[in-house]
């Protein structure tokens, strides 16, 4: 929703592209349709491109990056209540262990936070602006039906 919202700004012209295509789900996804020449432009995450960067340069070289949107809080990991106060521990302690560290950087994690739910409450709040104002202007002359944004 990042890219949407972004859009609202560099649009100027409607609709902005000719076709917007199926899902592609996954970053990797993403990265194909735009080296195959299905989509000339996708959204990715940042930490999945750098993960991808690392470890699938031989797509990301493929790439360039024509665009960057507001930095956005990356998703939250959820747990059920049981057990919840241990597994927020171990994720907040994590960085300090030992055994754990070269799994981080291959992850290319530095440590991990309690989320600012005012951030999710923003990222919540763009939606909702992005949303509005992608009904009221034609993004592409053709979306696919997985896109639409039907009325409020």
């Amino acid at each position: 929703m990042a890219a949407l919202y972004y859009l609202m700004s560099a649009a100027d012209r409607f609709p902005l592209y000719g076709e917007v295509t199926a899902p592609r789900i996954t970053p990797i996804g993403a990265m194909s349709a735009v080296i195959d020449g299905a989509a000339d432009v996708a959204p990715i995450d940042s930490y999945a491109f750098c993960l991808l960067q690392k470890y699938r340069s031989d797509l990301t070289s493929q790439l360039r990056v024509i665009a960057r949107t507001g930095r956005t809080p990356i998703p939250p990991l959820v747990a059920s209540a049981p057990g919840l106060d241990a597994l927020q521990a171990a994720f907040l302690e994590a960085h300090r262990i030992a055994a754990i560290a070269p799994l981080m950087a291959e992850l290319l994690l530095d440590r991990f936070v309690r989320p600012d739910p005012a951030s999710y409450d923003a990222l919540r709040l763009n939606f909702e602006t992005a949303s509005r104002y992608w009904r009221a202007h034609p993004l592409a002359a053709t979306v696919h039906p997985a896109f639409v944004f039907e009325p409020e």
